[in-house]
């Protein structure tokens, strides 16, 4: 089976993932990394970030038969499940301010956030969603909650950030 680990940065994505290949046994990619070294694109000063050929890569990337694919964009690769880690946009701020990021990305990704962007790509694919509010979870029991949810069915927590917004600091 192959899971992808998806959500906004700051949601705590490469840290479950990272957990969660562990404890299925299944190899962690990269997909930043992969898609950097693989196909690489130009530096979008407005956007600040790399811009790559996602429709190229999505064609040409393929991954183990089970595997863990951390990555914000990796609900837009051929996957079996897709796993969205979703924060409530404050706390989203506080981590992303931790990580020393500017306010317009911060703001950005916090906005995305609060109008679910992420969760509502991955919902567009037609392929099972589990939703998980990391806001009070630790990496760890992110990780055991997810192994549950991919044995049980559950699809996890329908949420809708909307009311959280705007994002102000």
């Amino acid at each position: 089976m192959i899971i992808a680990v998806t959500g906004t940065p700051g949601t705590g994505k490469t840290s479950m993932a990272t957990l969660l290949s562990r404890r299925l046994g299944y190899p962690l990619v990269d997909l930043n990394q992969l898609l950097l070294r693989d196909y690489p694109g130009e530096f979008d000063d407005d956007a600040e970030s790399w811009e790559v050929d996602l429709e190229e890569a999505r064609q040409k990337v393929s991954f183990p038969k089970d595997a863990v694919v951390d990555g914000h964009l990796s609900h837009l690769f051929r996957v079996d499940e897709i796993v969205v880690l979703r924060c409530e946009p404050a706390e989203l701020v506080t981590r992303l301010v931790g990580k020393g990021w500017k306010r317009a990305k911060i703001i950005e990704n916090a906005e995305a956030e609060g109008l679910n962007v992420i969760a509502d790509e991955a919902r567009e694919t037609g392929k099972r969603v589990l939703e998980v509010d990391t806001t009070r979870l630790t990496p760890e029991q992110t990780a055991g909650r997810v192994a549950d949810m991919l044995v049980s069915g559950d699809n996890g927590d329908a949420l809708d950030f909307v009311e959280h917004l705007p994002v102000n600091f």
